[in-house]
C-alpha cells in the first residue's frame, strides 16, 4: 500500500505523498466529469514503483521509459496537444530523466 503522508526533510512536517495528491486529483476529475467529460481521458503512466526484475525487463521491452510524467491528459486546447503532469510532494525534485522529458515536452 502506498504511503499517504511523508515527512518534509526541511521542516519535519507531514505532507501528502505524491500518491495521495495524484489519487486526490483523479478523484476530483471523477466528480467533475459530468461538466467536463474530457477529464475522463486523464490517465496514469505506470512507470514508477518497485517491480520484480523480470517484470521491469518486460516493461522496458514494451517501451516503458524513465522520467515520463505521472499523468497524461491527451486533449488539445489552445494550440497545445495535451497535458502531462509530474507530481512532486513538498520537497521533491525532478530527476535528470524527468527534467529531460519536461524540457522536450515544452520545446
Amino acid at each position: 500500500m502506498a504511503k499517504k503522508w511523508k515527512v518534509n526533510q526541511n521542516t519535519g512536517r507531514l505532507i501528502p505523498s505524491e500518491h495521495a495528491e495524484q489519487a486526490a486529483l483523479i478523484q476530483w476529475t471523477e466528480l467533475v466529469q459530468t461538466n467536463t467529460p474530457e477529464l475522463g481521458l486523464l490517465f496514469a503512466i505506470a512507470n514508477g514503483g518497485q517491480r520484480h526484475p523480470a517484470v521491469a525487463a518486460a516493461m522496458k521491452r514494451e517501451g516503458v521509459k524513465r522520467g515520463v510524467p505521472d499523468l497524461c491528459l491527451p486533449v488539445a486546447r489552445s494550440g497545445k496537444h495535451g497535458l502531462y503532469i509530474e507530481f512532486k510532494a513538498g520537497d521533491g525534485k525532478l530527476s535528470p530523466h524527468q527534467r529531460r522529458w519536461r524540457d522536450l515536452l515544452i520545446a
